[in-house]
Formats: structure tokens, sequence, C-alpha cells
């Protein structure tokens, strides 16, 4: 099956325009305030850090590994490429994968759900960057911290995998009153 065939199965489904609400456009006003954030939290404070900064952390958020201070623009680069992505996978929402059979009757609601997941994802990928970067900066300028915190990974897990709980429930009972 090559690429170009990959979204084949797709095709037959209802092609709708999902609007944003005013709660959508604030879910990714805060994403792109933090991804601003994300970068100037690594301008403003570039100059100031050392040769070398913490690059990676095991999972009780203490420092594993340092790397160059120029790898502190990886989490911005990449924030900005996934920002980006997730924007213009919103405009597609018929082309993504939903527990239940899209049909013309729950095609707006089943989208709507779809693009609000990727919004808050998008918002979760710029907090959760926002944090390391933060965090990086915070351990390099003597302010006593030394890890990112003991929480760090056990929170992400469960928002991670709650979040994934949520939204089938949410997809299959919405999807249930639709028939």
């Amino acid at each position: 099956m090559g690429f170009v065939n990959l979204f084949k199965k797709y095709e037959n489904r209802p092609r709708i325009k999902i609007e944003s609400t005013a709660f959508d456009k604030i879910i990714d006003a805060l994403s792109l305030v933090l991804l601003v954030l994300i970068w100037a939290t690594v301008f403003l404070n570039y100059t100031d850090l050392p040769a070398k900064i913490p690059m990676h952390f095991n999972a009780a958020g203490e420092i594993k590994e340092y790397g160059n201070k120029q790898m502190i623009w990886l989490l911005p680069a990449i924030g900005i490429v996934l920002f980006i992505l997730f924007f213009f996978l919103n405009k597609i929402p018929h082309k993504f994968n939903y527990l239940v059979k899209i049909t013309p009757q729950n095609a707006k609601q089943q989208y709507t759900i779809g693009t609000r997941i990727i919004r808050f994802t998008n918002l979760f990928v710029m907090g959760l960057f926002y944090y390391i970067v933060y965090k990086t900066v915070a351990i390099t300028q003597a302010t006593g911290e030394t890890t990112l915190n003991k929480w760090f990974s056990p929170l992400i897990m469960f928002v991670s995998i709650g979040g994934l709980v949520v939204i089938a429930i949410v997809s299959i009972v919405s999807n249930k009153k639709k028939k």
C-alpha cells in the first residue's frame, strides 16, 4: 500500500468545514502564546546560558545528559513546526482516524471532536515544551533548581492516558446520542 493510497479509505467521508468556536480560538491563542513564550525564553536567556546545558532528564526529572547550548533552539524549532502542522491538520478532519464510523449524520460532531483533540494536543505540547525550556534555563541560572520535578513524568503519563480515555468516551457516547 503506497503513500498515495494511505487515505483512500476516507474518500467517501463527508467533507464539512468545521468553524472554530470562541472556545477553539481561545485554545489556539493559548497555544500561540506558549509558542511565543518558548521563543522569548530562549531568545532572552541564550547569551547567559553556559556552554553546556541539561539536555536529557530521567523519569525522576534528574539531569542525565548535557549538550551544547545551541541545542536549546531545538524545542522552539520543533514547536513551530508542530504548531503549523496542527494548524493545517485541522483543515482535513475527514482524514482523521475515528473510533466510530463517520456518516453524514455524525460527521459534524465527530469532526468537531477531532479538531478539538488536535487543538488540545497542540496546547499540551506547547505547554510541555515551555515548561522544559523554562526549567532548563532556570537550572542553568543557579536558582537552586536541579531537576524538572519528580511529578513531571507521572503527570505527563496521567494527562496523556487520561486524555485518551476521555476522548474515547466522549466520541463513543456522542455517536450513540446521534443514532
